[in-house]
């Protein structure tokens, strides 16, 4: 019982300081909320959005936790590793949509960045947002959820 006090308490405080603009303060109780109930995913999801400020790497690390909550279905089986933000300006990076329109469209903004590390930039998402995306800043590439397209 008083784990679920010390987790409420840390979520309402980070609610708060995320209200206030204080985003590092509020990803933090984020974060202790986390360790104290792991299998609680609401935290997790709103810490990527708490900590919009400046550090890409550890917001997707916080997102990658997901993979590991029940319920959540896997991703794409690839043959090809996952990226770790390394600059290849020779190698070509898929960009796809595993959840809805809102999460598609909050995350094609970091195209732009993605593009400036690697060579070209490939994106599959949602037939409804094809034409949309294909306009964003970083994106070669845009086409339908579906197979991965041979580059």
């Amino acid at each position: 019982m008083e784990l679920d006090l010390i987790h409420r308490r840390a979520l309402s405080l980070s609610d708060a300081l995320r209200n206030l603009g204080r985003f590092d303060e509020s990803r933090e109780h984020y974060e202790h909320a986390l360790r104290v109930r792991p299998d609680y995913q609401k935290p997790l999801q709103q810490s990527v959005v708490a900590s919009r400020a400046r550090r890409v790497a550890g917001r997707l690390a916080h997102y990658e936790f997901r993979w590991q909550l029940k319920g959540v279905k896997p991703g794409p089986k690839l043959e090809q590793p996952t990226w770790d933000g390394a600059h290849l300006p020779d190698k070509t990076i898929l960009l796809y949509a595993e959840q809805g329109h809102g999460d598609t469209l909050q995350f094609i903004r970091y195209a732009a960045e993605v593009k400036r590390r690697v060579g070209k930039v490939l994106v599959q998402c949602p037939a409804t947002l094809v034409d949309l995306v294909s306009t964003c800043a970083g994106v070669d590439f845009a086409g339908r959820v579906g197979p991965v397209p041979a580059v």
